[in-house]
């Protein structure tokens, strides 16, 4: 549980910063850096 706590707001916020706040030149250099991180198990 304690991992979840940490986890969750901190994937939620970027999620929100990425698709809302960041300029798209960030969201370019970051995108293919989380989509690597996602098909990690």
């Amino acid at each position: 549980m304690g991992a979840v706590a940490i986890a969750l707001p901190l994937g939620l916020t970027t999620a929100i910063y990425l698709g809302e706040i960041a300029p798209p030149s960030l969201r370019e250099i970051l995108k293919p850096i989380i989509e690597v991180l996602a098909g990690i198990p």
